[in-house]
C-alpha cells in the first residue's frame, strides 16, 4: 500500500511539473488566449483599411496631373503607368484606370467621414485603392505581456499573415517597385503567407481594443518594426 501512495505522489507530482512546464512555455498570454478570436477579428477588420497587399488613396479617376493636390497613392504617377495600372488619356491628359488597374481598383466608404455628415460629396467619403488580395490572419503566434499606457494597457501580438486570393501581379517585377509584398508557398496547395509582423493595440478596462498602435514596441521587440 505504502508503494503504491508514493507510485501516486510521483505521478501527481510528474503531472504538476509537466502542466508547468507546458504553461511557462506558453508563448501567448492568458489575456491574448482568453481574447484571441476577438482580437484577431478586431486585426483582420483594420487590415481591411490598411491591407498591405493594396495601394492606397490612388484615386478617385480620372486624376488631373496638372492637379495641385494629387491623391497621396499617386504623387508620382508615372510608376503606376509603368506597372500598367493607369494610363494617360491621350485626348484630355488625365490619368486613367487601365484595364488590370479597374481589374483591382476598390472605393471604401470610410465611416469615420461620414458620421454627423449630410453634406457628403464621393471625394470625401471614399477610400480609393488598388488591392491584389486579401489580407487574413493566418496565425496568432506570440504574445508580450500587457504593459501600462496610459489609464489603459498595451498590448504586442506577433501574428503571421495569409494573402487570401493573391492576384498574379503580386509576383511581379512591376509589385515590388511599387512596395507590395510577395507572398510565399512551402509547398503547392499550402497558404499563401507573408512574413510574421508585429502589432500593437491599446485595450480598456475590460481587455477589449480600443485602438491600434503600430509604432508601440517594447520588452524584447523594443527594437523591431
Amino acid at each position: 500500500m505504502k508503494l503504491w501512495r508514493n507510485l501516486f505522489a510521483l505521478a501527481l507530482a510528474g503531472l504538476g511539473l509537466w502542466a508547468l512546464l507546458k504553461f511557462s512555455h506558453d508563448p501567448l498570454t492568458p489575456t491574448v488566449r482568453k481574447h484571441m478570436e476577438e482580437y484577431i477579428a478586431a486585426i483582420e477588420s483594420e487590415f481591411g483599411d490598411a491591407d498591405p497587399v493594396c495601394l492606397r488613396d490612388v484615386g478617385p479617376f480620372p486624376i488631373n496631373p496638372k492637379s495641385r493636390f494629387l491623391p497621396f497613392g499617386c504623387t508620382d504617377c508615372e510608376t503606376l503607368v509603368e506597372a500598367k495600372l493607369i494610363r494617360k488619356d491621350p485626348a484630355s491628359g488625365e490619368y486613367v484606370l487601365d484595364k488590370l488597374g479597374k481589374a483591382h481598383y476598390q472605393e471604401r466608404m470610410d465611416p469615420r467621414s461620414v458620421l454627423h455628415r449630410t453634406d457628403i460629396r464621393r471625394k470625401d467619403v471614399s477610400r480609393p485603392r488598388l488591392c491584389f488580395g486579401q489580407t487574413r490572419v493566418h496565425a496568432l503566434v506570440e504574445a508580450l505581456p500587457a504593459i501600462p499606457f496610459g489609464s489603459q494597457k498595451a498590448i504586442s501580438v506577433r501574428i503571421i499573415p495569409e494573402i487570401r486570393d493573391p492576384a498574379p501581379f503580386l509576383f511581379t517585377a512591376e509589385a515590388r517597385a511599387l512596395g507590395l509584398p510577395e507572398p510565399k508557398q512551402e509547398k503547392p496547395g499550402a497558404p499563401w503567407l507573408l512574413p510574421p509582423q508585429i502589432v500593437s493595440f491599446i485595450t480598456d478596462h475590460g481587455n477589449k481594443i480600443a485602438y491600434f498602435d503600430n509604432s508601440l514596441r517594447y520588452g524584447k521587440w523594443i527594437n523591431e518594426k
